[in-house]
């Protein structure tokens, strides 16, 4: 009973730690089509967080514009169900705050967003052939509710999770 106290305290704590950093207005998920190891998959979303920046922002986005702002959480699920590993592949959920150089309109935002994420994910390779991030597995959406807090921290509920 103590433990289930605590976790339930770890994910409120850590729900209200991201609520607090925000408002946010774009929530972005980054999947993986096939296993990757935690080291190589932080490796892949700096390459795309670097290459957003430009596609969203221009290439030399540094002299004009403040960086992008936001948090960045890994969740781990399996690629098949049922699988006999202890934690699954992981993906990355990125709450976005707004930006001045977004447009206003939800709807262009969100496209423009999905598009510069979608074509920085086209970049990446691990080696020549592989190619870790398909056209399908960045998906983009507009944050309405808090709701979406307690869906992107549920990893906080397991007793094996950590900060």
């Amino acid at each position: 009973m103590y433990r289930n106290y605590t976790i339930k305290h770890t994910q409120e704590h850590v729900t209200n730690a991201i609520a607090d950093y925000g408002p946010y207005r774009f929530f972005v998920t980054v999947n993986f089509q096939n296993m990757q190891t935690d080291a190589s998959a932080r490796q892949v979303l700096e390459f795309i967080m670097r290459r957003a920046h430009k596609q969203l922002l221009g290439k030399r986005w540094k002299a004009h514009h403040e960086p992008l702002r936001g948090v960045v959480v890994v969740e781990y699920a399996h690629l098949i169900r049922k699988q006999n590993r202890d934690r699954g592949n992981c993906h990355y959920h990125i709450l976005l705050k707004d930006h001045e150089h977004f447009p206003r309109d939800d709807e262009d935002a969100t496209d423009i967003v999905h598009s510069g994420f979608i074509s920085a994910g086209r970049s990446v390779y691990l080696n020549k052939k592989k190619k870790p991030i398909g056209n399908n597995n960045i998906h983009c959406r507009l944050v309405k509710t808090d709701d979406l807090l307690d869906y992107v921290t549920k990893g906080a509920r397991e007793p094996n999770w950590d900060m």
